[in-house]
């Protein structure tokens, strides 16, 4: 498959600068500089090149410069990227020379003609076989610096330039470079130019090097590049940021790039199959894309891990009038070490979270959701598991039977950009959002609580007063959590946004709670005689009620004591009559429960359930059965851990 062609393609900037430097008799060097990561050498090699061979008067190399120890080492490293330029045969000696200890012996026709031995002496003679049309450009010199002194290699330039009449070019990040170490530069650099990366040109280059049609036009689509561009301003105006700086290194976008082709893989088959189901899958891919570019600039700037995600996954988008016209940026400062520990031990994850989800979502009027099986792919590489991912979104982005709830889509509107609305339109979204709303069609709580704050914010447009909003607010409210299952971390989520509620949203966050305590407590009583029942006569599926592999995340009832409610007489029942399958799922629940999670304080009255247990394993008569070997050998440990443990908070 041939290359795309990238109708957006401009040439770089600097393009006409570098042609006019190689056009001019001059005795000075170019020097480019910018951020690592931002593009400079993938310009050199894909962009500049290429003109520059076009037009046949230079041959272009690029000569790193990591791992010089010695002067000498730079001629020699100019020579093999000559050799490995000017064709197969030459240059797969090149190549052979960079892995030997004798050059000679790598380059036997030269030996043959030429004194080998004089020409690696200080390695200057070397440049006898490289003729003068060479463009050198030198890269890395920045990581070279701490071997050689700037300055030396400053003098290694201009013998090329002054003397050896080569037209050379440096490739840095001059912010590296000491500035006592430019005593020379005004006078071996004629020249600095400032590299601003195309980030478009370098985004469709990265995509097309997948050679997939399909693929490069999804990308290169409204939909996709808009996601990098770091605002609704140019990236100049924005240079110094945080977030044009990393949508601008190539390393970065590479690796996201790379990470989201196979998803894209997998789903491209249902793109056209309908409209709607098409509509649908590009709605996914788009969250999934922005989350993945999102994490992948955190991963690599170790601000995320696979062992802590700073509470993003626990993140409540919470509506307010703050609108983002994408000019709003988070500047980041240069911080050592200590600083950056310091800075993670006193600013809680939730502000983290907001600037994580405000930086990358909201900025694109995108969902802000977290993703746990591409997170877990990206700073862990574990494999995805696409029914998971794919059920995991669906409920996330609101869609049944490929089609976006209604109500959930007006009230993204609001969040993402009421003021898009018209004059005329916005009365009539909001007596809609308020329908929505009363008919219970919402499937979450902070749906109701983020529609108070637009409905209430703008009751003066709409017919009804503040009260009669939040009345019927409510009776939405209690249709939903009628029929919704609820437990304790439910409302754990929503205090977590109490500090985040503009006032006009209070009297629906405080219903809120109350009703989920209400309905709590109702099902508290009922969980109480289901868990007895289990433990007497299903201890296996107890078991799997406390387990975090059954609940995804958090296991049922986590940090509550409800097995406190199981009684002494029920346990020695219990521990007379158990079989041997159910005394290791009893085990396997003790260590789920008490010895793989951190516990709270409260959890100590529980310690009744457990000294039960140990008196009534101590008091089996018979040692003859297997279920008596398992809960001595076996669970009689781990309770005394256990014991241990929570007595100890």
């Amino acid at each position: 498959m041939t290359k795309m062609e990238n109708p957006n393609k401009e040439k770089h900037p600097i393009t006409k600068g570098v042609k006019n430097y190689l056009s001019m008799n001059t005795s000075g060097a170019l020097l480019v500089t910018g951020d690592w990561g931002c593009g400079k050498t993938h310009y050199f090699k894909n962009e500049l090149f290429k003109e520059i061979i076009s037009e046949g008067s230079f041959i272009p190399v690029i000569v790193s410069l990591f791992g010089v120890n010695k002067l000498k080492e730079i001629p020699e490293r100019i020579l093999y990227a000559y050799l490995d330029k000017v064709g197969d045969n030459v240059a797969s000696l090149g190549k052979i020379a960079k892995f030997t200890k004798n050059f000679a012996d790598a380059l036997p026709i030269v030996g043959k003609y030429i004194d080998v031995d004089k020409l690696l002496g200080s390695g200057e003679g070397l440049y006898k076989i490289i003729p003068s049309n060479v463009l050198i450009c030198l890269d890395d010199i920045e990581r070279a610096i701490d071997t050689i002194k700037f300055n030396e290699i400053l003098g290694v330039v201009n013998e090329l330039v002054e003397n050896k009449n080569y037209k050379v070019i440096i490739i840095a990040n001059e912010n590296f470079i000491k500035t006592d170490e430019l005593i020379f530069k005004e006078k071996v650099i004629e020249k600095t130019f400032r590299f601003m990366p195309n980030v478009i040109n370098i985004f469709s280059i990265l995509v097309d090097s997948h050679n997939n049609r399909h693929f490069y036009d999804f990308m290169l689509g409204d939909n996709i590049k808009s996601t990098i561009n770091p605002c609704n301003k140019s990236i100049k105006e924005f240079k110094n940021s945080w977030l044009s700086k990393n949508l601008s290194n190539i390393r970065i976008i590479k690796f996201a790039i790379e990470h989201f082709y196979p998803i894209f893989l997998h789903y491209s088959e249902q793109i056209g199959e309908n409209k709607d189901f098409e509509d649908i899958t590009i709605k996914k891919l788009r969250n999934y894309w922005i989350f993945i570019l999102s994490t992948s600039i955190e991963y690599k700037n170790n601000k995320l891990s696979f062992e802590d995600n700073h509470g993003i996954d626990s993140y409540q988008a919470t509506a307010n009038f703050d609108f983002d016209d994408g000019s709003i940026d988070f500047e980041e400062q240069e911080e050592d070490e200590e600083q950056r520990k310091l800075k993670e031990k006193t600013l809680c994850d939730a502000k983290y979270c907001q600037q994580f989800y405000k930086r990358y979502f909201l900025r694109l009027s995108e969902s802000p959701i977290f993703h746990p099986e591409l997170y877990n792919y990206i700073t862990g590489g574990i494999a995805i598991n696409y029914k998971s991912l794919d059920d995991y979104a669906n409920q996330k982005l609101n869609i049944v039977e490929n089609a976006v709830n209604p109500a959930y889509e007006l009230l993204g509107n609001f969040m993402n950009g009421y003021w898009k609305f018209t004059n005329e339109e916005f009365p009539k979204k909001l007596k809609e959002l308020l329908i929505y709303a009363q008919e219970g069609q919402f499937d979450d709580y902070m749906a109701y609580i983020n529609t108070t704050t637009y409905l209430v914010g703008f009751s003066a447009m709409s017919e009804l007063s503040k009260e009669d909003i939040i009345s019927k607010i409510k009776e939405g409210i209690d249709k939903y959590t009628e029929r919704v299952q609820l437990n304790q971390f439910i409302k754990d989520h929503i205090l977590m946004v109490k500090g985040q509620l503009p006032h006009d949203a209070y009297p629906i966050f405080e219903y809120v709670l109350k009703s989920i305590d209400k309905k709590l407590e109702d099902n508290f009583k009922e969980d109480i005689k289901e868990i007895k029942s289990l433990f007497q006569n299903d201890i296996e599926k107890l078991s799997l009620r406390f387990s975090p592999k059954e609940y995804n995340t958090t296991p049922l009832y986590f940090n509550i004591p409800i097995l406190k409610e199981i009684d002494s007489s029920i346990i020695e029942e219990k521990i007379n009559t158990i079989e041997p399958n159910e005394a290791m799922c009893l085990r396997t629940l003790i260590v789920q429960r008490y010895l793989s999670t951190s516990l709270k304080e409260i959890m100590k009255e529980e310690l009744p359930f457990l000294d039960n247990l140990i008196t009534h394993i101590n008091k089996i008569s018979s040692d003859k059965k297997m279920s008596t070997f398992i809960l001595k050998n076996f669970v009689y440990p781990e309770l005394n851990k256990a014991i241990k443990k929570l007595s100890s908070l």
